[in-house]
Order: C-alpha cells, then structure tokens, then sequence
C-alpha cells in the first residue's frame, strides 16, 4: 500500500497541507453521500475532495473550504 500524497498549497499567504489517501476520500464519500464510484463530477465532487484532503492537517469546514477555492 502506498503512503498518503502530501501537496502543499499557498492560498493568501497561508500554506495549507492537503493529504490525498484512502480515508480521506471515504471522509469525502460521506460528505456527499455518495460512492467515489457514483462520482460523475462537478463542482460539489471537486468541493468535497478538496475538503477531505485540508481534514487531517487543517480542521475546517466545507464552506470555509469553499472560501479557499
């Protein structure tokens, strides 16, 4: 199993860490109530994935991450 993929973003002066693995994308499945399998796109799948990945490091919710985007 490989390890989580770590990217760093700069956003206003602000660094914010965004880990892509496996739990984070369940985090986002529940988040929109539906299987990654289901996902045909869009911005409330976009929305999610990105707030999942901001999750472990950055405690923040779905519309303060919005706000980042």
């Amino acid at each position: 199993m490989s390890a989580a993929v770590i990217r760093q973003v700069e956003i206003n002066g602000t660094t914010y860490n965004l880990a892509f693995k496996f739990g984070t994308m369940r985090v986002a499945e529940a988040e929109i109530g539906r299987s990654i399998a289901d996902w045909g796109g869009g911005l409330d799948v976009l929305s999610a994935v990105f707030w999942a990945a901001l999750q472990p490091a950055h405690k923040i919710t779905r519309e303060g991450s919005d706000n980042l985007v």
